[in-house]
């Protein structure tokens, strides 16, 4: 749907002919826009997608996720959390305007639910800054102060955050790999 896996349909056998494999993927789009449109308000299709339960903190960070992947005509995008069923403090967000791509890796220091709350509050820090349209290095300011707030230098997380301009190609980097050093970078 618009570029996001929402799941995979099997037909067996394959049709041949090629109006009817175009009508099963306008049928495979509508179940995607609908599967979309309520995921929301029912846990069904969630659920039934696991085999087993997953930790407190992987539902946490599962639920903070972007959707799988992003398709648009001026770049492909997917990413996925290992093991699904007990991750703790990695993450990863992404967003775009049509103009900029903005990517993010996070890993909160710790384990189980403290590290994925750590995770959370940064990955809101940051969405929260950029929808401010703030840049990069104001956003990992903004992130830093949060949880300097709450923490008070007691927990930390390493964050990778990139910025890349889709007209000019122009990547800019911020790495705060530890609470001891950052730095910003820009490349072409």
């Amino acid at each position: 749907m618009r570029g996001e896996r929402r799941g995979v349909l099997r037909l067996s056998p394959v049709p041949a002919d090629p109006a009817a494999l175009d009508a099963l993927d306008a049928v495979a789009t509508a179940l995607g826009h609908e599967l979309a449109a309520v995921a929301a308000t029912t846990d069904i299709y969630l659920t039934a997608r696991r085999s087993r339960r997953l930790t407190l903190a992987a539902e946490m960070q599962w639920e903070l996720l972007p959707g799988r992947s992003r398709i648009r005509p001026s770049f492909s995008l997917a990413g996925q959390l290992e093991p699904a069923y007990a991750v703790r403090g990695d993450g990863f967000d992404w967003s775009d305007d049509g103009h900029r791509l903005w990517l993010s890796v996070v890993n909160g220091s710790g384990e189980g639910v403290a590290a994925a709350m750590l995770t959370s509050l940064a990955t809101h820090a940051l969405r929260n800054a950029r929808r401010a349209r703030l840049g990069l290095a104001d956003q990992a300011a903004l992130a830093d102060q949060a949880i300097y707030e709450l923490h008070r230098g007691e927990q930390h997380l390493s964050a990778l955050l990139l910025e890349l301009d889709l007209a000019t190609g122009t990547l800019t980097v911020v790495d705060a790999g530890s609470p001891a050093w950052c730095c910003c970078a820009t490349a072409r």
